[in-house]
């Protein structure tokens, strides 16, 4: 081999090494950080919107209109995201809320079921959320049930040796109830 072919060998193998450290496709080092496969993440939420409630929700003897209950409601619940590949998550979760409401009315408990996809940058350390759901709900005071179909959209921030905090804002779209939830939730 002569001298040029000894300077391109080394020049090619030295660029090569070079670009190839920085390309997305190499695998990632163990120590590096990456979210986990399953992580389960508690929220708080507040949810507010317009319900359409039955007869039944109305108090004893009271005349009332439950068709148009506009209802501020607390919640509670957790969330569990599994890391399919890439940006894109498959989401479960599950809350409790309750509503405050109109005197004239029963307050009533809620319990929806969210499942569906959501897209993040896992890497990111401030990311969006966006999120395509359908969600269950039961409304365990008024025995009566519904689907709806939500949007979240929101922000997640990763604060070093605390976790991940997220804050969301999520329309959900039924038959008996049109409304926003804005959550606040704690993951590791």
């Amino acid at each position: 081999m002569t001298l040029r072919g000894c300077i391109f060998f080394a020049l090619t193998a030295l660029v090569g090494a070079r670009t190839s450290a920085a390309e997305p496709w190499q695998a990632r080092p163990a120590d590096a950080p990456y979210p986990p496969a399953v992580a389960a993440e508690p929220k708080l939420s507040v949810w507010t919107g317009i319900f359409d409630r039955p007869l039944r929700a109305c108090l004893g003897q009271n005349v009332c209109s439950p068709d148009v209950s506009e209802e501020l409601g607390i919640g509670a619940g957790f969330d569990v995201r599994i890391h399919t590949f890439g940006p894109l998550f498959v989401l479960f979760g599950l809350e409790v809320v309750r509503t405050i409401v109109d005197p004239s009315l029963n307050p009533q408990f809620i319990l929806p079921v969210e499942l569906g996809a959501e897209l993040t940058w896992p890497l990111w350390p401030v990311r969006p959320l966006f999120a395509v759901l359908l969600t269950p709900l039961l409304y365990l005071s008024d025995d009566a049930r519904d689907f709806a179909v939500s949007v979240r959209v929101g922000l997640e921030a990763t604060v070093s040796g605390f976790g991940r905090i997220g804050f969301s804002s999520t329309r959900h779209g039924a038959e008996t109830f049109e409304g926003f939830q804005v959550s606040l939730s704690y993951g590791r």
